[in-house]
């Protein structure tokens, strides 16, 4: 989407409203602050229909009548398990021309400085962040920045999906402008005027580029694009950065599509959409919970004419003294203390709570376990486990699917624009291996029976086995293992010199050569690398 160039222009567009309401709904849920939820429920969701029969909107309407606005924050424990669930276990990234390359080789350079990016720039944790975010907003957007002030290498920048302005093609994001806030200006005026830095990523004439610019507005239109030598001076920023590569720099991750909302749009499907309903009903419930255990305190209802002239009554006297009073117009009821408590339905409550987080859990696709729902059936094996909780692994396998091509360009990019700004090896023509976790922990005694199995019934090779066992092992580490195995099993095995004993022929008896051959032939035809590997 190009950058708007009529002051009049509403900003966010109106074609968006809808989008933009439910995300700011999804977003309150995922802040968990009850005034925002007040705040939201309070005025006009998306459609122009308030919903009188919400929860947090009738507080918004009649804040005194609720003396407990509890808010239990499943919202927040959504989006924190999925993004712990698809980066919680650090995916492999790698040039994959650099396995098995020797060390002095181009593509190993390349390898090393990927690596350092990752660790350096803080990939992993920006990862985690971005994959919780984009499970509440149904997406996040993802680019390389760069700060030679701040850090030596390119950096993952997270862009929120509400702050954004998406332009699709065929699913697949053209352009994007990011937008927000820096300044808001008292012009004596009735409202303020606000000043929004917009950022809009493009490809134009066959490569990527980076327009910065600044709008005076208010809070409903964009207003007047300021100069660029304001770009300058308040963001430090140059107005237009073309980048050196023709693909467009963003990437957006939708959390998981198709989008039942918009279908036809290119944006990802929230955790959220349809719990919004049950996150509210929960509330409700606990705001109950708690005005029973409110009304359940122990109170003792006595007469007027038992407290004394301050209006109060000391219940650990021994005797009470005469106070002023009329026997004569006191009956046997107004004479008597009557005691009060109300029952706590703490069954009822819990029962209703726990159907309504085991129905958000499932709505927003992953197993009860998952959460720490107990299953009345104890699985405690990874496979077991793996089955119990097939539903998670199967969300998760999707989410991750939509990942995988999106790390592939970030970090070839970056790669990049490292060697662009900071002279690093860079990585073109080479390729991105992305292997992503399904977040289910694997038990190595489960992968070693397993390999056991495998070879008695001869159904896998010994690389095949160590692979299993290993799975993130690097492509030399798993050829110098096999070597091992195959020396450790001819030492193991009865010497029976360089000629195995054959059937006879018809002249008598004849030696057949080994097969295998001869240990010395294995060791002649080993790479240096490997070598260095066994030592």
């Amino acid at each position: 989407m190009p950058l708007p160039n009529n002051p009049r222009a509403v900003w966010p567009p109106e074609d968006l409203y809808d989008v933009t309401a439910k995300m700011t709904e999804w977003s309150a849920w995922y802040g968990g602050d009850p005034d925002r939820l007040r705040d939201v429920y309070g005025g006009v969701p998306a459609g122009g229909r308030i919903r009188w029969f919400r929860f947090w909107t009738r507080i918004a309407k009649n804040p005194e009548a609720q003396k407990a606005e509890l808010h239990v924050p499943i919202a927040g424990d959504l989006a924190a398990v999925s993004g712990a669930l698809l980066f919680g276990e650090e995916p492999r990234i790698f040039f994959k021309e650099a396995q098995g390359a020797d060390a002095g080789d181009p593509e190993k350079a390349a390898d090393a400085r990927l690596q350092e990016m990752i660790m350096d720039g803080g990939a992993y944790n920006r990862l985690v962040e971005a994959a919780e975010t984009a499970a509440a907003m149904g997406g996040v957007y993802l680019y390389p920045g760069w700060d030679t002030a701040v850090a030596q290498v390119p950096v993952i920048n997270v862009i929120q999906a509400d702050q954004a302005v998406p332009e699709f093609t065929m699913g697949l994001l053209k352009s994007v402008v990011f937008w927000r806030e820096v300044d808001k200006v008292d012009n004596g005026a009735s409202e303020r005027s606000i000043v929004r830095h917009l950022e809009e990523h493009s490809v134009e004439f066959g490569r990527a580029q980076i327009t910065h610019a600044l709008f005076i507005g208010d809070a409903r239109h964009i207003g007047t694009r300021l100069s660029e030598n304001a770009v300058r001076s308040n963001l430090g920023l140059e107005p237009l950065i073309q980048l050196p590569f023709a693909e467009l720099d963003v990437q957006y991750v939708p959390n998981m599509r198709p989008n039942r909302l918009w279908r036809k749009s290119g944006l990802g499907l929230s955790d959220y959409s349809g719990n919004e309903g049950i996150f509210d009903a929960l509330d409700e419930v606990y705001a109950s919970w708690m005005r029973d255990i409110r009304l359940a305190k122990a109170r003792i209802i006595v007469p007027k004419e038992f407290l004394d002239e301050n209006g109060t009554m000391d219940i650990d006297w021994e005797v009470y003294q005469p106070m002023d009073m009329d026997p004569n117009t006191m009956d046997q009821g107004t004479r008597a203390m009557l005691a009060q408590q109300f029952e706590i339905r703490h069954a009822e409550h819990l029962a209703t709570a726990a159907e309504l987080v085991e129905r958000a859990v499932s709505n927003a696709g992953y197993s009860p376990g998952t959460f720490g729902i107990k299953s009345p059936q104890r699985a405690d094996s990874s496979p077991a486990l793996r089955f119990r909780e097939a539903k998670t692994v199967l969300t998760v396998k999707r989410k991750a699917n939509w990942w995988g091509p999106a790390l592939k360009r970030l970090f070839y990019h970056m790669a990049l624009i490292d060697e662009w700004q900071f002279a690093g090896p860079g990585g073109k023509g080479l390729t991105i291996v992305t292997e992503m976790n399904d977040g289910i922990p694997s038990d190595p005694m489960e992968l070693a029976q397993t390999a056991n199995t495998l070879s008695a019934a001869k159904a896998a090779s010994i690389e095949s086995r160590v692979r299993l066992v290993n799975p993130h092992a690097e492509e030399v580490w798993v050829q110098a293992e096999v070597l091992r195995i195959k020396d450790e099993e001819k030492a193991a095995a009865p010497a029976m010199g360089r000629f195995a004993p054959g059937p006879p022929d018809s002249e008598g008896s004849a030696d057949v050569p080994n097969p295998e051959g001869s240990q010395e032939g294995d060791a002649a035809t080993l790479p240096s690398e490997i070598e260095e590997a066994i030592e």
